[in-house]
This record gives structure tokens, sequence and C-alpha cells, in this order.
């Protein structure tokens, strides 16, 4: 994991064509406006099974590109959860602050995603602290986005879970881990 600024942030989404607007929220390139969303409202899952879903959705995720896990929104007060935060950080070399560098980097190197034995240490390292992340993020109710080059993404927000991609297949394997949670979703044009 690498860490980036706002402005290295802003260059790695204008790539692929995404803007940061107001309040750290990114928007998708016109291209993208026929996204299909699912929302997941509400998550009420016990520890074991939340775990298991951000396992599942950082697995979601296309590899064999970087990966962005974008914070829009996190919580200052009690400090305890932005000191856990970046304690994880220090752990991978980075020792500034959230809001000196609000975004994280993953690399992933092209592998079955149904091998587990075919990942490198690094894409299992890589997984393992941006499911971790996620995980922290979806318990302590903060918002931000997990992008990749397709802008496939994940975002989280307000008790809720959005997974949108333009691809059909995405989308399915998106119902079917809805399916495995027993999680209501509706879907939605982005």
């Amino acid at each position: 994991m690498k860490c980036l600024t706002y402005a290295e942030s802003e260059a790695w989404f204008a790539a692929i064509g995404v803007t940061i607007g107001n309040h750290r929220v990114i928007s998708f390139p016109q291209r993208a406006t026929k996204r299909r969303s699912i929302f997941l409202p509400n998550l009420e899952l016990d520890e074991i099974e939340l775990a298991s879903l951000s396992t599942q959705l950082v697995d979601w995720l296309p590899n064999a590109c970087e990966r962005m896990l974008w914070l829009s929104h996190w919580e200052t007060s009690p400090p305890d959860q932005t000191i856990l935060f970046e304690t994880i950080r220090r752990g991978c070399q980075e020792s500034r602050r959230i809001i000196d560098a609000p975004g994280h980097l993953f690399q992933s190197s092209p592998y079955d995603r149904k091998d587990y034995d075919t990942r490198t240490t690094l894409d299992h390292e890589e997984n393992a602290l941006m499911w971790g992340l996620l995980l922290l993020m979806i318990v302590l109710n903060w918002n931000g986005y997990l992008v990749t080059p397709s802008t496939d993404c994940i975002a989280l927000g307000d008790n809720s879970l959005a997974i949108s991609s333009m691809d059909d297949a995405k989308i399915a394997e998106a119902y079917d881990i809805t399916d495995r949670f027993n999680l209501k979703f509706r879907e939605q044009s982005a």
C-alpha cells in the first residue's frame, strides 16, 4: 500500500476520468452513467460475517490493476478510531496523517480469483490490508470508495454499501455476494 496526498489522488483519478468534488466525494465520467449499482442498506451482520463480506468485496474487485481506497469522510472524535487507522498505516511506513494523505493505492498482479494459491505474497498482503481497512471503515461508519481503473467501485456511506460496475458479469457476482449474506438491496443507475 502506498498512501497518496490529495493532489496525487486527484491525478490518479483524473487518469480514469474521475473527479474529486466537494467534501471529497468522487464523481465518475459521463461514459459511466449507465453503471448499475446495488445498494446494501443497514448492514446488520455479526463480526465474522462482516469480515467475510469485506474479504469477498475485495475479491470482487478486478485484479491485475491498481486499486484505490479513497477516504471521503472519517471521524476524529473520539480520537481512538483515527489513531488505530493511522497506526495501521504506519505499519506500511506511512507517517502522514489521514488528512495529509487520504488516498491508499494497492497493487495487484494477474491471478485466478478462484484459485487462492495463484496469488503472490504481495497480493495476499495487499488484499489483507485492503479488506482490513474496508472492515474498519464499515465498522466505524466512515465514508469512502474502493475504485479500479475500469471504474468498478465499492462505495461506503451512511451505514450503506454500493457496488457499481458497467460489467453485467460483475453485477451478477455482486448479487451472489448479497445472496450469501442475505442482504437487502435495490438496483439503480448511478
